[in-house]
């Protein structure tokens, strides 16, 4: 174990302590939502319209237990480019509960290798932007373009670390611990990546507040 990955894992293991100890403090009950209305995500997202919609296999379901999915293929209208969106809910990030792991642990493989992957900004609804992941693989002279990112009723972000530095303030606030992964994969080539980038930056500013929605939805339900 490299010593960078054993110091996060000892500082993931120190925000449970804590977080722990002051949720027994505050002896404060969860409130668990009963759904997730992940079914009325828009097919239309600007200029981008969903074409088709397939259930998530079984070997994946296994792995990532979300408490409710979707994944959903969208073709832009002007330059005809086509997308993938995959929504993943986890109704719980608390002890026993199956939690969302970065695409990373699953990609690359069958030949696919990182190009690159960073954090970006995108502009939001909000007061600020939004970051998240983008992640490029290439194969040959195939790329493939992955953006993702986490998001609750409260806020956005890229590091899957930062879920549990997070849940402490939302669970004191909200009494909620849900969230979901948000991943939008595009296929291209070494020519035409940096457009297929472009796009999907596009499809990922409108998809954002439509997830916000969702949680908006969720709450209200809990009342």
């Amino acid at each position: 174990m490299s010593g960078r990955l054993a110091t996060r894992m000892y500082l993931l293991a120190a925000v449970f302590l804590v977080q722990g100890a002051i949720r027994a403090g505050l002896n404060l009950e969860e409130k668990i939502p009963t759904s997730f209305p992940v079914e009325r995500f828009p097919t239309q997202l600007g200029s981008w319209e969903m074409y088709g919609e397939e259930p998530l296999d079984e070997p994946t379901r296994a792995l990532l237990q979300p408490d409710a999915s979707i994944i959903r293929g969208y073709r832009n209208s002007p330059s005809g480019l086509a997308g993938s969106i995959f929504v993943g809910y986890f109704k719980s990030t608390q002890a026993n509960h199956p939690t969302p792991h970065s695409p990373t642990v699953c990609l690359p493989g069958a030949g696919w290798t990182n190009v690159y992957q960073r954090e970006i900004e995108l502009p939001s609804s909000g007061d600020t932007p939004f970051v998240l992941n983008e992640y490029v693989l290439e194969k040959g002279a195939s790329r493939l373009v992955v953006l993702y990112w986490y998001q609750n009723l409260k806020r956005t972000w890229a590091r899957e670390v930062l879920a549990k530095v997070y849940m402490l303030p939302d669970f004191v606030r909200e009494r909620r611990t849900d969230v979901v992964i948000v991943r939008l994969t595009f296929s291209t080539d070494q020519s035409h990546y940096q457009a297929a980038l472009a796009e999907g930056k596009s499809l990922a500013a409108a998809t954002h507040p439509e997830i916000a929605k969702l949680f908006t939805q969720s709450a209200l339900e809990l009342r």
